[in-house]
């Protein structure tokens, strides 16, 4: 489970057993309908690799959010949602800082994938472009996306396995 739900960042930067025990509650919560907000810090600057900093989980994605402490700053990046147009069961990712040209990574999303089925997402704070993979670890290209909110496409539906944001320059 570990290298799974929470090892949407790179594997090697979640190692510690409360990590393991909080991929473990997620889980469960996401099978009971629920949606979670996950907050991430960068593993160093100018690197895409992140570690979890705590998570939440209720009933809708802004109630999750809601519930995650305020003591540091708190930035969107991205919500993975159930069905087409941001609808259904939803997961929220939040960093330590928005995103720039080396932007974020979530190296492993198949348990949120095997969860909720990932059909569109929406991304935050300069995340305007991303590329979407159906293996994890940013194997097997699905396709790259500009903007904010994006509906997956019907070959790579409820196939998310990785996926990279970034700020763009425009």
């Amino acid at each position: 489970m570990l290298a799974g739900l929470m090892g949407l960042l790179a594997a090697a930067a979640v190692t510690a057993s409360p990590a393991a025990s909080a991929a473990t509650s997620i889980a469960s919560e996401m099978e009971a309908g629920k949606s979670c907000a996950v907050e991430l810090s960068k593993v160093k600057p100018g690197s895409p690799d992140a570690k979890i900093q705590r998570y939440a989980c209720a009933d809708t994605q802004e109630k999750a959010a809601a519930m995650l402490p305020a003591d540091i700053r708190r930035v969107g990046l991205a919500v993975f949602y159930e069905h087409s147009y941001q609808s259904g069961r939803s997961y929220g990712v939040y960093g330590d800082s928005p995103c720039d040209s080396a932007g974020w990574g979530f190296s492993d999303l198949n348990d949120i994938n095997n969860q909720i089925g990932i059909s569109s997402y929406e991304t935050f704070n300069a995340c305007n472009a991303q590329i979407v993979y159906k293996q994890v670890r940013y194997g097997g290209l699905c396709g790259f996306y500009n903007g904010f909110k994006q509906n997956i496409s019907v070959a790579c539906n409820d196939q998310v396995r990785s996926m990279k944001v970034y700020a763009a320059s425009t």
